[in-house]
């Protein structure tokens, strides 16, 4: 007979020592309730876990068991990285935080945590979130891979198991080592799979579990279920993790599962990059969000240099004042049913619009028409979309979200956005204390609305719209614009040793750049040239603006081209591969911070 195993794959040595010191020989019937004592502490709440049973001889009879010992899982955001779909900015379900259990972001993870928990039984480390993030945006089979950061973890929404060959070292769609049954697999099977090393992930309509151990305990055939909603409360009609009765009322509503591979099949399960945890410039948001998701600098907490710091203007176009996500009001008051009906949330949807009554003009006694279950049980959601239906997403919120972050139409996010209104201050300059809230009381104007900047500065002239004169205007000393400076003449005027005054003319470009010149010398046919950090805080270098680099030889060489070029550098090698010391001149043009989409538009100020 099998020695049995318990939950985190404790082999029961003990007894089996035992036993052996006994001979085969009856044990006092005190050492064995010692026994069953201990292994019900061991098994710390989860369920009777296969335990000996004394004979009617008083000898310990070992039940027939075996359990994989897979580590448990509650479905959860179970990272730092930043939920910008409708987490609060504060408390145990805050935006930033490894939440403390399902009620908040997780309350659909059911197969990401499945998952994750398939994923540590083979060796790999992967979280709930990343395991999100790759089904959205790393899936080849995705839609959605072009969303940007506010659509990443999937709030609050279910999803697939699409990444169970990934998250196990496979390729994306490659189930050849899995054994998919579309039916609810018999016990003999369960027995089998679990035999040969294999757990199995099970669904039941809307949620996911996983079976990792069976027991025959007595004549009933029981199952380890691994549920991350919660702990099994003993009803047999409910859901929760522990050992159930595989013919009960729960486990008969298993309508399919998965079963994976053998050990010796998954060679390279995944795991979080390190990035997902750390957080190189301590400012809250972890490198891989910066380097992924935002294209934010990780190594400084400010990267567009506006004086506020990057995570606080990441805050300040999701969160109000207090905290709260701050679109919801202007998407709608949509209320949801989570009480908990069978295997998940009832999931009926109030939506006061549609029924012209507000949530809280409904009287006390109303209840769910699906479930039948008080206001209590209902929770203010993000709409206008169903939370619960599979691979949605909240379009409304989100859409919301990613105007106000790049509220001028510029290209850039607020967090890589100087100047984020596009009215010529810094946003540094209008939220004075850099905190992400806008403070009148404090002086301060908003970062979000480019006609609440005033100057401050004791100006001998002053305008806060449009100015326009009839004749010339002279200014002696500096003319500071807060905007653009339109010109319909010469723009500058030089004033010559020989000649007097003379007017000169500058270069007219249909689009808006800022340039950069030097010189260097080839070492051997290449070399890498690193932009100032100064210039690269003006113009924006990417995939979607790249910069225009020109090369000018000074000395005689084979000729000269960029053989690759980022964000802050470009490499000159030489053609034909040689290997010469050349000199040469080099240009830099890319697309000015904040102005990276104008060109050439229309004129509508005054004649």
């Amino acid at each position: 007979m099998k020695i049995a195993k318990l939950l985190g794959g404790v082999v029961l040595v003990l007894l089996a020592l035992c036993a052996q010191a006994w001979g085969g020989e009856q044990a006092p019937v005190a050492d064995v309730e010692v026994f069953k004592a201990l292994l019900k502490s061991i098994d710390d709440g989860k369920g009777p876990g296969p335990i000996p049973q004394p004979s009617a001889s008083g000898k310990i009879t070992i039940e027939a068991s075996q359990c994989l010992g897979i580590t448990y899982e509650l479905q959860r955001k179970d990272t730092a990285m930043l939920c910008l779909e409708g987490c609060p900015e504060h408390g145990a379900n805050a935006w930033d935080v490894i939440q403390v259990d399902h009620s908040g972001h997780g309350s659909n993870y059911c197969s990401r945590a499945s998952m994750k928990m398939i994923n540590s039984y083979y060796g790999g480390s992967l979280s709930q979130d990343r395991i999100t993030y790759a089904m959205l945006i790393e899936n080849t089979g995705s839609n959605k891979r072009d969303l940007p950061p506010e659509y990443h973890l999937w709030h609050k929404h279910n999803s697939g198991n699409e990444a169970l060959p990934w998250a196990l070292g496979f390729a994306w769609g490659d189930w050849s080592r899995f054994t998919r049954v579309g039916v609810r697999p018999t016990y003999a099977q369960i027995k089998a799979w679990i035999n040969a090393g294999r757990p199995v992930q099970t669904f039941v309509p809307g949620h996911s579990t996983v079976i990792d151990g069976w027991w025959e305990d007595g004549g009933v055939d029981r199952v380890h279920l691994l549920d991350p909603w919660c702990v099994w409360d003993g009803n047999e009609s409910h859901a929760g993790m522990g050992w159930r009765d595989y013919n009960g009322a729960y486990m008969n509503t298993i309508v399919e599962a998965d079963v994976c591979p053998t050990l010796a099949q998954v060679t390279s399960p995944r795991s979080d990059e390190a990035t997902v945890a750390a957080d190189s410039d301590a400012d809250g948001i972890v490198d891989f969000d910066e380097i992924v998701r935002f294209g934010t600098n990780h190594l400084s907490g400010d990267t567009d240099g506006d004086g506020v710091p990057d995570k606080k203007e990441i805050r300040s176009y999701i969160f109000d004042d207090a905290g709260n996500h701050n679109l919801i009001e202007r998407i709608g008051d949509i209320w949801v049913c989570k009480t908990k009906v069978d295997h998940g949330p009832c999931g009926y949807v109030y939506n006061p619009e549609a029924t012209g009554v507000p949530w809280a003009n409904l009287p006390g006694g109303w209840v769910c028409p699906s479930c039948g279950n008080a206001k209590a049980g209902f929770e203010q959601t993000l709409g206008p979309c169903l939370p619960y239906t599979p691979w949605d997403l909240n379009w409304g919120i989100l859409d919301l979200v990613n105007a106000n972050a790049d509220c001028d139409g510029d290209g850039l996010r607020k967090e890589v956005d100087p100047d984020n209104d596009n009215d010529g201050a810094l946003d540094g300059e209008e939220d004075k204390n850099g905190n992400g809230i806008y403070e009148p009381g404090l002086g301060e104007t908003d970062p979000f609305d480019r006609n609440s900047y005033r100057f401050d500065n004791p100006y001998v002239l002053r305008a806060s719209q449009d100015l326009m004169a009839a004749s010339d205007i002279v200014v002696k000393k500096n003319m500071y614009v807060h905007g653009d400076l339109y010109c319909n003449g010469s723009k500058a005027v030089v004033r010559t040793k020989d000649y007097g005054r003379r007017m000169v003319f500058v270069d007219g470009s249909a689009e808006s750049y800022h340039f950069d010149r030097g010189q260097s010398r080839l070492h051997n046919g290449a070399v890498i040239i690193h932009l100032d950090p100064v210039f690269l805080q003006t113009v924006v270098i990417g995939a979607r603006y790249p910069p225009l680099i020109r090369l000018m030889p000074t000395a005689d060489c084979e000729g000269l081209y960029v053989s690759r070029w980022a964000a802050t550098h470009f490499t000159v090698k030489e053609s034909g591969r040689g290997k010469s010391n050349a000199t040469f001149n080099w240009e830099v043009a890319a697309k000015r911070a904040g102005h990276a989409r104008r060109r050439l538009e229309a004129f509508e100020a005054g004649e």
